[in-house]
């Protein structure tokens, strides 16, 4: 754990992970940033998480970064990365994937 803020009902907190992956993938490390909102009684009412997608992506073999060997940009050899992302219910323990428009609508 790096950091952590408080305010109300609402904590941020900044931390590492490392871990080993399975069948010989490697060592992943990624930092984080967590947003957690609380209910009355303390347990989660919300959940939020961010990290580098393209560390991620990489070290699970899904994405590939490639520098470009020339200063103009070849769009040939660019790739647009779509991160999914998912907001995680602690009342029912699932995982709901967000669309694109999801990513600024009002909370549910």
């Amino acid at each position: 754990m790096r950091e952590t803020w408080a305010d109300g009902d609402t904590v941020i907190a900044r931390f590492d992970g490392d871990c080993v992956l399975t069948n010989g993938g490697g060592h992943y490390q990624n930092t984080y940033v967590s947003i957690f909102n609380f209910d009355g009684e303390g347990r989660i009412r919300e959940y939020w998480e961010y990290f580098d997608p393209i560390l991620a992506g990489v070290n699970f073999g899904l994405a590939e970064v490639r520098y470009l060997d020339t200063p103009e940009r070849d769009p040939e050899l660019s790739t647009i990365v779509d991160v999914p992302l998912v907001r995680w219910n602690p009342r029912s323990g699932t995982l709901r994937h967000l669309r694109s428009s999801d990513r600024h609508r009002d909370r549910d």
